[in-house]
């Protein structure tokens, strides 16, 4: 037994303890004592007698059974941590690394010394392991797979941000309560799936980020900030937006092209924001607006071009399209359905849907902007429900580049006089035909 380490316990005893230290090689303690420390009591240890300019390179802990303190990654030098809460026994790594780093993996421990001390890891600091100079380099010196404490509580602005040469997937558990702006930015080397669990995504946490693997949201996950997850390009599968999740910011999923299952939103959104969604031009299937949506922004969904399906019929709160919600979602076919709560439908929202078949309106007092079924196909057919055509404000152009309206049928009976005027009023030529 190396002399140099001594371990002082309080309040029990324990069955096994040991440090690796890189400058010192393995010192080893192990005490006469068949008991296993209980957990709460772990931080009263107190590893002593180590040159405390070696401390920072310490590169595990092991506490009887508990082997989740590995620390790997780097080949020389110093991890900078900085305690966060004597009272708690908490720190955070402050600055990653300075000095040469190993061509593996990067390990993060649970637990360091600081002082003698022991400390769980809870916070990975701003810009910890990213570039000093944040937009303008990269730290293309870390590389293989990263792996994440269990007692990891908060990922800092820039923790990671630009370690393009991170591979692998990344799992983030629900221990994480945010991780914050940047984070995970323009990781572009990560090569696998990304399993994440956090309370809070930040704004653009994993904006440019390369995985090539599915995204898996948790149920942990309640709101989802702007640009989060914008031009991830490689994301493939489904996207499935858990009802745990409450709100999801501008952009969020911007230029996710790759994504080529279906798209599920929660039950528990209220909005869905300006270009969330837009651009996923592989997402397939019907996509159903879910029943407490109020507000679809602006190009929200723009450009879905594979889409087979649009149901707004269970959005029966729904009071705002806004403009080109829906533009060039293309393959959609058959019966689009306004249900009676939408007040405004504003600019090109529909347009450019060649194959939709069918219009049905519900309701009375809708606002149609300019152009909001612009080009969308040569035969539709639209039904007047509960509905005033009369009561129905148009803007210019509402039916630009129809060829023909097959059906009108108003269960209100609005005279033939009035349906013509409706049509006439939004740019459709009079070649229709009317079952009045």
């Amino acid at each position: 037994m190396n002399s140099d380490c001594e371990v002082e316990l309080v309040g029990n005893d324990s069955e096994y303890f040991s440090i690796i230290d890189q400058t010192s090689g393995h010192i080893e303690v192990a005490l006469s004592s068949a008991l296993t420390i209980p957990a709460k009591l772990k931080y009263d240890l107190r590893v002593k007698d180590i040159d405390h300019s070696h401390e920072s390179n310490i590169l595990s802990i092991h506490i009887g059974n508990d082997n989740g303190s590995n620390w790997s990654g780097y080949s020389s030098g110093t991890l900078a941590t900085d305690v966060s809460d004597e009272e708690n026994h908490t720190c955070v790594i402050s600055e990653g690394y300075t000095g040469n780093y190993t061509a593996e993996n990067l390990i993060i421990p649970e637990l360091v010394v600081i002082k003698g001390k022991i400390y769980q890891v809870t916070d990975i600091g701003e810009f910890a392991f990213g570039p000093v100079d944040y937009f303008y380099n990269s730290n293309d010196s870390l590389t293989g797979s990263l792996t994440l404490p269990t007692t990891l509580k908060n990922i800092n602005q820039g923790a990671f941000f630009a370690c393009t040469r991170l591979t692998g997937s990344l799992i983030i558990t629900d221990n994480v309560k945010i991780i914050e702006y940047g984070a995970f930015g323009l990781c572009t080397g990560f090569s696998g799936d990304l399993v994440i669990d956090a309370n809070r995504i930040g704004d653009y946490a994993f904006s440019y980020a390369g995985f090539t693997g599915s995204l898996i949201i948790g149920n942990s996950v309640a709101s989802i900030g702007e640009g989060s997850f914008s031009y991830c390009e490689n994301f493939t599968g489904s996207l499935v937006i858990p009802n745990s999740v409450t709100n999801i910011g501008d952009s969020a999923f911007y230029e996710c092209t790759n994504f080529n299952g279906t798209l599920t939103l929660s039950n528990n959104l209220t909005g869905i924001p300006y270009h969330a969604f837009s651009r996923l031009r592989n997402i397939i299937g019907t996509l159903v607006i879910p029943s407490n949506v109020t507000i679809i922004g602006d190009e929200a969904f723009q450009d879905c071009e594979a889409l087979t399906g649009l149901d707004l019929s269970q959005a029966q709160n729904l009071t705002s399209i806004g403009r080109s919600a829906f533009v060039w979602c293309k393959e959609v076919i058959g019966e689009i359905v306004i249900p009676a709560s939408v007040e405004v439908i504003k600019k090109t929202a529909f347009s450019q849907m060649h194959k939709i078949t069918m219009i049905t309106i519900y309701g009375n007092d809708h606002r149609f902007n300019d152009r909001v079924f612009e080009g969308c196909s040569f035969v539709v057919n639209l039904n007047f429900i509960d509905c005033i055509i009369t009561s129905i404000t148009l803007g210019t152009g509402v039916f630009n580049n129809w060829a023909t309206v097959g059906i009108v049928e108003s269960t209100n009976g609005s005279s033939s006089v009035d349906v013509l005027a409706f049509l006439k009023d939004g740019g459709l030529p009079t070649n229709w035909e009317s079952n009045q």
